[in-house]
């Protein structure tokens, strides 16, 4: 004997429960950080660190509860799309700088925290860069889709 299934019209046309509801902010929420978090900005960095003067770049990585990770290596010194989540981080660093002095005859060692880098904010890109910048790409066998600067 075969079984009847029987469809409920009556759940198909309740209102979505509080579970249902939160799930979907949640969501919603965490696309909203992913989207924040990947806007770029246009910045030159200067690592301020004597001890990475020999650096030309570096490999950043940051993550969070709402955020997958972003890592990407930035160049010093060079006009650069950092992914704004990123450059939070990179605002946020600090290194510990000692000085020596000399107090009553005696050497002492004294430490400072100091931000490890100089970010210069520049403007967007104008259409007109965006265009040659692609272009160049382009003529260097570039995917157009990736914009490095």
């Amino acid at each position: 004997m075969a079984k009847e299934e029987t469809t409920n019209t009556e759940t198909s046309t309740s209102k979505p429960s509080a579970l249902d509801i939160l799930e979907s902010y949640e969501k919603e929420q965490k696309a909203k950080a992913l989207e924040d978090a990947n806007k770029l900005v246009r910045v030159r960095i200067t690592c301020n660190n004597p001890n990475k003067t020999n650096y030309t770049s570096e490999i950043f990585c940051v993550r969070n509860d709402k955020v997958a990770e972003i890592k990407k290596a930035v160049p010093f010194g060079v006009a650069w799309h950092v992914p704004r989540m990123l450059l939070n981080m990179i605002e946020e660093k600090q290194f510990q700088k000692f000085e020596k002095k000399r107090v009553n005859g005696n050497q002492i060692t004294t430490t400072k925290l100091m931000p490890e880098y100089t970010i210069e904010y520049l403007p967007p890109l104008t259409e007109e860069e965006f265009e040659a910048i692609r272009q160049k790409q382009l003529a260097e066998g570039l995917n157009g889709d990736t914009l490095y600067e």
